[in-house]
């Protein structure tokens, strides 16, 4: 298992997160990352939340141990890439 592709300026991605984005790719969705945020948060390092839905994707929130990033899913195929969010919150 290689690393994820990537596009986007920020190209680096943390370790909690590494597995969800491997597993976006697998579903054929591309990722482009967000610029990162230092903030405190209550939630666990991994934890990805649905934030909007996009005409060509969708945006999630995700939580590492530093911060967040938004991360938008580019895909058509919308349902499968939900589900696997729901799964892995």
């Amino acid at each position: 298992m290689g690393k994820p592709k990537k596009r986007g300026k920020h190209s680096s991605i943390s370790k909690h997160l590494r597995k969800f984005a491997s597993k976006m790719e697998r579903l054929g969705a591309k990722i482009i990352l967000g610029v990162p945020e230092s903030a405190r948060h209550r939630y666990a390092p991994g934890t990805v939340r649905f934030s909007k839905d996009l005409d060509g994707g969708i945006e999630v929130k995700a939580y590492d141990g530093k911060g967040l990033r938004k991360i938008f899913i580019l895909t058509k195929d919308k349902a499968s890439v939900l589900k696997a969010i729901g799964e892995s919150t």
